[in-house]
């Protein structure tokens, strides 16, 4: 390596949090800082996916930590985790208001500044902080705002809020040295809307030496309910506002007859208690519900399902982590979804692919699934094969090359 960065990555979410964007932040962040680059990581005080403080952090008003060889920057939050819009904004608000005050006071003077959108107007903060520690913006998409949005009819796409949230989007991509986003998908989308913006792919992947066939483990099979000889579907994840997770108890509903298969729902989030409600109103024993567990167990907890479900409600321009850990864990994978996850599944013949919130379609795929073992020996192997496009090791290779050409390169 030519030279050694200083990188700063302002992320609402970050370890020890549980969720995709935790952890594909997370193995990013001490990828670099073991390829020689210093890491800095700006964020809130953790309390996501349940809505509160963890105990641990409780009392404090901002905090400096270590880990990982990483400087952690924890900023105050209001932490929720309704799934009302407008309780979730002043969530949001309020650590884009609070990382700015941490980061001037903390932050220093920095090479690289990459800020984690959603949400949005975070890269609001970005850009400040960007200006005053003289580094370059890397504006990185996980899921575009308020497409998302607009796509799930939460905010209707010819509303003020919408004009309002899409100028915003343009001159924070206008504003960055280089947007990047976490798949294909998203890159074609913000190409098409501004072709004049530079941006590129950092993928999401998976740690192939952590998530692994091998790490099954009948006595957690035991401990988490699963009874000998039933094939166990597991929603590794958060029960949130896109998945469209009823399509689990739909599907549970029209598998009553099947005393040889099970949903496995693993996780949190402001959707939960309602599905919860939803099955036990229906009598459905064929869910096992399990909370969240921590990120360690992660790799044996998947390892020890038989196949994967992936529900998204709408189609979005990304692919969820959980997609890739299944692969590298060896499991067949129903998604229920449309989109490039759905293509990315199908077209490359590692899963079934069915309609979103179709539970019927759900629930003839699951049956094919169990019934025919050489369907599920031919998704593996796909699979097993696909996966070593997407090991993290070499994501984060290719991301520092990216923000050295940014640093040895002209300034935009």
């Amino acid at each position: 390596m030519s030279q050694r960065l200083r990188i700063a990555i302002l992320t609402q979410y970050f370890w020890p949090e549980g969720g995709a964007p935790p952890g594909r932040l997370f193995e990013l962040a001490v990828r670099l800082r073991r390829l020689g680059h210093e890491v800095t990581i700006l964020t809130a005080l953790p309390n996501y996916p349940r809505g509160r403080i963890y105990d641990e952090y409780r009392g404090r008003l901002w905090m400096t930590e270590h880990h990982e060889g990483l400087r952690i920057l924890r900023a105050p939050i209001f932490p929720t985790q309704s799934a009302r819009f407008f309780t979730r904004m002043t969530c949001y608000l309020s650590f884009a208001f609070s990382s700015v005050l941490v980061g001037l006071v903390g932050l220093g003077r920095q090479d690289i500044l990459m800020v984690e959108s959603p949400p949005l107007f975070l890269g609001g903060s970005a850009w400040l902080l960007a200006k005053t520690a003289h580094a370059h913006l890397v504006f990185n998409v996980s899921d575009v705002w308020p497409g998302s949005f607009i796509a799930m009819g939460i905010v209707e796409a010819d509303s003020m809020m919408a004009r309002m949230a899409f100028r915003v989007e343009k001159w924070l991509y206008e504003h960055s040295r280089i947007v990047t986003g976490t798949s294909p998908g998203l890159i074609r989308d913000i190409k098409q809307r501004y072709p004049h913006v530079p941006a590129t792919v950092i993928t999401n992947g998976v740690d192939t030496t952590w998530f692994r066939p091998d790490r099954h483990d009948p006595a957690l099979r035991r401990e988490l309910g699963i009874p000998e000889r039933v094939f166990a579907f597991g929603y590794l994840g958060l029960h949130g506002l896109a998945q469209g997770l009823e399509i689990i108890n739909d599907a549970a509903d029209l598998l009553r007859d099947r005393d040889d298969i099970c949903f496995v729902m693993v996780g949190t989030g402001p959707c939960k208690d309602d599905l919860v409600a939803d099955a036990k109103r229906r009598g459905l024993d064929n869910i096992i519900w399990v909370p969240m567990q921590m990120k360690s167990r992660m790799p044996d907890i998947v390892a020890s399902m038989d196949a994967a479900v992936i529900p998204l409600k709408c189609a979005l321009p990304t692919k969820p982590v959980k997609v890739y850990e299944a692969m590298a864990s060896g499991l067949p994978i129903i998604v229920a979804a449309e989109g490039e996850l759905a293509e990315f599944v199908g077209g490359e013949e590692i899963g079934l692919v069915v309609p979103p919130l179709d539970g019927r379609a759900l629930a003839k795929a699951v049956r094919w699934i169990v019934d025919d073992a050489d369907l599920r020996d031919r998704l593996r192997t796909c699979a097993s094969e696909k996966v070593k496009d997407y090991d993290r090791d070499r994501i984060a290779a290719d991301a520092s090359e990216l923000f050295l050409s940014l640093v040895e390169g002209p300034r935009a």
